[in-house]
């Protein structure tokens, strides 16, 4: 069983004092039937129409999404992909190219999280 408790600890550090998403969070949790109607629309593109137990997670993801500060990306995607999501994620338009090294056939090739400021990690950008 998923530990919600710091599932919600995690959405109160990334949003701050905006508490909105916690409480679609807690929805999910307390009232799941509640949430799935709530954001149906969203949870049909998942392909959700009930209740799961993996609902509290979606409704974290979904609600970063919402709220722009989560991107999805193709992990096959060309580098300049993930430094569009980077800039408009952190708000900087500072050159992202130092996140990685191209291998002789030009792909995504390593990435070098050591070298990111606390900043980026304060924006979800962690590992």
């Amino acid at each position: 069983m998923p530990d919600n408790g710091k599932l919600i600890e995690l959405a109160r550090y990334l949003m701050g004092p905006d508490s909105s998403l916690v409480d679609e969070i807690e929805l999910a949790i307390n009232k799941p039937h509640d949430y799935v109607g709530r954001f149906a629309k969203r949870l049909r593109l998942r392909g959700i129409r009930q209740p799961d137990n993996m609902l509290p997670w979606i409704a974290l993801v979904d609600g970063l999404l919402e709220r722009g500060q989560l991107e999805e990306i193709d992990w096959k995607g060309p580098p300049e992909e993930v430094q569009a999501a980077l800039r408009r994620i952190t708000g900087q338009q500072g050159e992202w190219a130092w996140l990685w090294d191209e291998d002789p056939e030009g792909r995504f090739a390593s990435c070098s999280p050591g070298s990111m400021n606390s900043s980026t990690t304060r924006a979800g950008f962690s590992w």
